[in-house]
């Protein structure tokens, strides 16, 4: 069965399993829906799991990007928990990022990764241009730092979080099959980012323009995407 067939097929499952009394249907039509939607499920080995992704499975995206400022290894973690994903970097070759989840949660990872950066790298360019001078590197990558950090608070405060005591939660049930799909492939993951000593002014200038950033999906796929403030 191909993926659009998959999906054709829980679409209809979806439809069958919506006859219910509350929807207008009499408890006949129901039983009888959901005896249909039960056999359906059964023929094209199909679970809970599949309905509530639409038949996605766990995949893992990896993009080589050039990444001289870092600001890619700083956003990757935060990016992926905002986007249901779990992502990181390799630890030989920090230009390779990577993101495990659902194909269209890593797809939509990657590309606010991208823009993220975008978005960095431009304000820095604002910033730099209205000091007048020649910016040093060390102020420079405590821009980046200051502006990379505030964007990961704020992408942390607005991840979804498990309701409590939901043990059939999606997030719980997206995490466990991302686990799975990761322990299988014996990947195992740390955070191994760290701070150093930094430029107050620089920093702090960087977080103003972390504030900045959205995190918008990009809704127009015929034009081209920006995140930029």
């Amino acid at each position: 069965m191909t993926p659009a067939e998959k999906k054709k097929k829980i679409e209809v499952i979806k439809a069958l399993l919506s006859k219910t009394v509350e929807n207008g249907c009499t408890e006949e039509e129901m039983a009888s829906a959901l005896a249909l939607a039960k056999k359906l499920m059964d023929q094209n080995d199909l679970d809970e799991t599949d309905l509530q992704f639409g038949g996605e499975g766990v995949t893992v995206e990896t993009i080589v990007k050039t990444d001289f400022d870092k600001i890619r290894i700083q956003l990757v973690m935060p990016v992926g928990r905002f986007c249901h994903c779990k992502g990181w970097v390799d630890r030989g070759n920090s230009d390779t990022l990577t993101y495990a989840g659902l194909e269209s949660e890593t797809i939509f990872a990657h590309w606010m990764l991208d823009m993220l950066a975008d978005f960095v790298l431009f304000s820095l360019g604002s910033w730099s241009d209205r000091q007048g001078r020649r910016v040093p590197r060390l102020e420079r990558s405590a821009f980046i730092v200051g502006c990379a950090t505030r964007i990961a608070e704020r992408l942390t405060a607005l991840t979804p979080r498990p309701a409590p005591g939901k043990g059939r939660d999606l997030i719980i049930v997206r995490d466990q099959l991302i686990d799975a799909h990761l322990d299988a492939r014996g990947i195992k993951l740390r955070d191994t980012f760290k701070l150093y000593s930094l430029d107050p002014k620089a920093y702090a200038a960087g977080e103003e323009a972390g504030d900045r950033a959205q995190f918008n999906r990009p809704i127009d796929e015929g034009r081209e995407n920006r995140l930029l403030g």
